[in-house]
């Protein structure tokens, strides 16, 4: 069987799109983007997610016009589908998102945020995906969001997150615990 062959943008979002969804499957473990730098993953991730028929929200105007570009809709931080968090984490904003609801927990909000992983605050993570348990280091995810998540996240409802630094992603979904 011969594999299809894909144009360079094809095989951008491709690869983005297996790259998320293994980093989900695994939590904690660290994958690899097709990309070269933060700002290049956020691009990919945005290309690989967002269409006309999905919601974004990012606190950083200057990542707006680019993801206006996709056709998406900008949408208030409880709205949102995926929110694009680059820089500084406003926990009173996270608090916004959506974690869905009983019926519709498809509704939650999936957070992509850039971080420095291997480094900072150790947190220890179990659940589906995971042998046994898994020590992940993030810098730049105030010591809050763990508490907050905690206090958001009822399972099915909770939002999914993805931790990105240069071409490096993690993927923690609402089904992982975490402890301090």
């Amino acid at each position: 069987m011969v594999a299809p062959h894909y144009t360079d943008s094809e095989a951008l979002t491709h690869d983005t799109f297996i790259a998320l969804m293994n980093a989900l499957a695994f939590p904690g473990r660290v994958f690899t983007l097709p990309t070269a730098s933060t700002d290049e993953s956020f691009r990919a991730i945005a290309d690989t997610l967002l269409d006309i028929e999905t919601s974004y929200y990012t606190p950083d105007a200057e990542w707006m016009p680019y993801l206006e570009r996709s056709g998406s809709h900008a949408q208030t931080p409880d709205q949102a589908a995926y929110w694009f968090v680059p820089n500084r984490l406003d926990l009173d904003l996270v608090a916004q998102a959506s974690v869905g609801t009983m019926l519709n927990p498809q509704d939650a909000s999936t957070l992509i945020l850039g971080c420095q992983l291997s480094a900072g605050q150790t947190t220890v993570w179990r659940g589906p995906g995971i042998q046994s348990t898994i020590a992940v280091q993030l810098a730049g995810i105030p010591e809050q969001f763990w508490k907050l998540r905690q206090q958001m996240i009822h399972y099915p409802m909770g939002w999914d997150a993805f931790f990105v630094e240069g071409n490096r992603v993690i993927g923690l979904p609402r089904t992982t615990l975490v402890q301090e």
